[in-house]
Formats: structure tokens, C-alpha cells, sequence
């Protein structure tokens, strides 16, 4: 399927969310109301958003970049607010959670991006700006994907499901791989066909030197970031030696698969 295929598409989250609110989804003719740009932190899964997202709300800078837009969390918000539309629940959620002077950011996926293009909540914000965080090791995102997926472990704070296994899948791995290319491609793509500016960090990166990636995003945004004293991030690192022996059976895998026709072709 090509990006414009994908384009064409309604996520679940979209989907979901249209039902409910029918033509409420739409914020056509809302005025401004927030003098800054719509932050957004648009990830893959098993990119290191998490982590990122708590160094961001260390600063003075930020709030928020929660998932506050799957369409559960949403609808379960908006019920209990009695609020029946799209622009009433990204005001309504930016009070509830964000604090005073700081922008009140969100995390989203590709579809996430899309559906709130086409919902026109940018109409809400003095412009758009994606952080977009990726993993240069896009093999151990694969795999720290499948063990989340198994385990439902999705970051450190929580505990894994005592009735799991965790079993080594190549063919689940390698769509894994390709849902995370075609993740990175579509946030890419987006960002291209609407002119949105997009700054793009690791994590990586983000490990490496937390503070001058924030400062990088502070300029990106126009935003002081202020004096940066990083507290000890209270998401950890996951990997284990599951993850190693896991990476490394993945990795001989692809290079077997890869080098495999040449011998057919010499």
C-alpha cells in the first residue's frame, strides 16, 4: 500500500471519535485560543516518546504530551466533562492538565497527526510544530516492540502481565520493522504535504545529552526553556539479555535473508 493509500485511511482513534461526536469533530469557524503554536511529539512505537515526554515537563517550558488522543482516554474525558465537541475537549484538556505560562503539548502517531488535520484543530493554535522522535536502531525497536506487545509492558512503571510469554516471532518481527518505516514515513510525509516545520531527534540523542536536545527544541518552538537542572528520569531503560539473544537471532536473520538471492544471481 503507498502513502497516498494510507492517506486515504481512517485510524482507529479518527474512526472512533467521528461516532461519537458526528459533525462535532470539526473545528471549521472556531476562533484562536492559544497565543502558541500546536506542539506535537510524534512518535513510532517503542521510539523513546516516554522518555522525552518527561524531560519536556521538567522544563518551565511544557506540560502535558500525554496520550490524550486515543480515542478511549478521549471519549471517557469528554463524557465525564460533558463535552460533545473536538474544540471544546483540546480546550477543556489543556486547563485540566496543563499549568499557567507553559504550552500544553501532545503526543501523536501518524494517524493522530492526521486526524487532527482534517478535524482543523491547527485552526485552535498560532501555528504547528512536530518534535519527531525516532531510534536509530530500528532492529531493537522491532524487537523492544515485540516484548512490549507480549508482555503489555510498555514502560518501566508498569508491571508485566503475569500470564505472558515472551517467545521469539521473525515474522511478527519483521512486520514490527515495516509498521515502524511506514510509521517514520508517514509523519515525514505529513509534515511535507502541509508545511509543517518538523525537528527531528534521536533517542539516542536524547540519552546521550538530554539538555542540549532540550534547548534545541526550545529554539525550535520559540520558547525559553529556562535553567535545566534534569531530575533522574523515572521511566528507565527496559532491555535485558531477552532483548540481546532477541536483536541478535533478528539481525543474523535479515542479513541471511538479504544475502540469500546472491548466490542465485551470481
Amino acid at each position: 500500500m503507498s502513502s497516498s493509500d494510507h492517506l486515504g485511511e481512517q485510524g482507529i482513534h479518527e474512526r472512533k471519535i467521528r461516532a461519537v461526536f458526528g459533525a462535532g469533530v470539526s473545528c471549521a469557524g472556531e476562533a484562536q485560543a492559544f497565543d502558541h503554536p500546536l506542539v506535537l511529539l510524534a512518535f513510532s512505537n517503542r521510539s523513546g516518546s516516554n522518555l522525552l515526554a518527561h524531560y519536556l515537563r521538567t522544563t518551565r517550558a511544557f506540560a502535558g504530551f500525554h496520550e490524550l488522543l486515543n480515542h478511549e482516554g478521549l471519549l471517557n474525558h469528554a463524557k465525564e466533562w460533558g463535552v460533545s465537541g473536538v474544540a471544546d475537549y483540546v480546550k477543556r484538556v489543556s486547563a485540566e492538565y496543563g499549568k499557567p505560562g507553559r504550552i500544553f503539548g501532545f503526543k501523536a502517531s501518524w494517524d493522530q497527526i492526521l486526524m487532527l488535520l482534517r478535524f482543523e484543530v491547527p485552526r485552535l493554535y498560532d501555528g504547528v510544530r512536530i518534535i519527531h522522535i525516532t531510534r536509530q536502531d530500528v532492529i531493537g525497536q522491532a524487537v523492544s516492540y515485540l516484548i512490549a506487545h507480549q508482555t503489555r509492558r510498555w514502560t518501566s512503571l508498569q508491571a508485566a502481565d503475569p500470564g505472558a510469554s515472551v517467545n521469539y516471532d521473525e515474522a511478527l518481527l519483521e512486520r514490527l520493522l515495516e509498521e515502524t518505516h511506514r510509521s517514520e514515513a508517514m509523519i515525514a510525509t505529513l509534515s511535507n504535504a502541509f508545511a509543517i516545520p518538523r525537528l527531528v531527534v534521536t533517542y539516542e540523542g536524547l540519552q546521550a545529552q538530554p539538555g542540549a536536545l532540550l534547548k534545541r527544541i526550545g529554539a525550535f518552538t520559540g520558547v525559553d526553556i529556562g535553567p535545566l537542572t534534569l531530575p533522574k528520569p523515572r521511566i528507565g531503560k527496559q532491555a535485558d539479555a531477552v532483548n540481546e539473544e532477541f536483536r541478535a537471532r533478528f539481525t543474523e536473520h535479515l542479513r541471511r535473508r538479504a544475502l540469500a538471492q546472491a548466490r542465485i544471481w551470481a
